[in-house]
């Protein structure tokens, strides 16, 4: 009878956790074909990297997006990511380092791309609903693979399917992050130049290519 009630539990607490995986994912899917309906997006946030919860960077970004070209401006770099070509600027030393488009690097900095983590195999389940500079606010975590960029993120959007806060722990060194968003700007029209490295505006520049 035991043994009985035991599968029955176990049978009830699967469903129940395909269910609530089932609701993360839908949402997900809702929020990342709002971002693809919005056409270009410009965001600015601010952002806290830390190791064994001690602070190593902390600053503000802004990174302007259209499907899968984005272009991020950091304290240290500039970045162009055309889907193709990636284009690192450090602007301390104007050194400009090429490589093909990193995703790991997309997942990192651009707020958007984790909507479709569960695509890739992370888990995804609803967290609690909750409030989040006055407003409503509900939360997805996301559970990763040892394969995976990341052990954990954390994920809380709004009514309008936009990300306003995301922390997340990385599989390797203990590092944790945080990103608020501080603005977003949807329907923006970014020409295709936005997201290619203008050597024109950089003509100093050393172009290392590690392709």
């Amino acid at each position: 009878m035991r043994c009985f009630l035991f599968l029955i539990s176990l049978y009830l607490f699967s469903c129940l956790s395909v269910t609530a995986q089932n609701a993360a994912e839908s949402l997900l899917d809702k929020a990342a074909s709002a971002y693809e309906q919005n056409g270009g997006t410009e965001v600015s946030f601010t952002y806290e990297w830390l190791q064994q919860s001690q602070t190593i960077d902390e600053g503000q970004g802004q990174i302007k997006l259209q499907g899968d070209k984005w272009m991020l401006n950091m304290p240290g770099t500039l970045t162009w990511n055309d889907g193709n070509t990636q284009w690192v600027l450090s602007k301390a030393n104007e050194e400009v380092y090429i490589s093909e488009a990193n995703a790991t690097d997309a997942e990192m900095y651009n707020p958007y791309a984790y909507f479709t983590l569960h695509r890739k195999g992370y888990k995804a389940a609803i967290g609690k609903d909750t409030s989040f500079q006055g407003k409503q606010i509900t939360s997805i975590v996301l559970s990763g693979r040892t394969i995976d960029t990341f052990k954990t993120v954390t994920l809380y959007i709004n009514k309008e399917y936009c990300p306003v806060f995301i922390s997340y722990q990385t599989q390797e060194g203990d590092y944790q992050g945080e990103i608020v968003v501080k603005t977003y700007q949807t329907n923006a029209q970014f020409p295709a130049a936005t997201f290619v490295f203008d050597a024109k505006q950089y003509p100093d520049a050393e172009i290392i290519d590690m392709r």
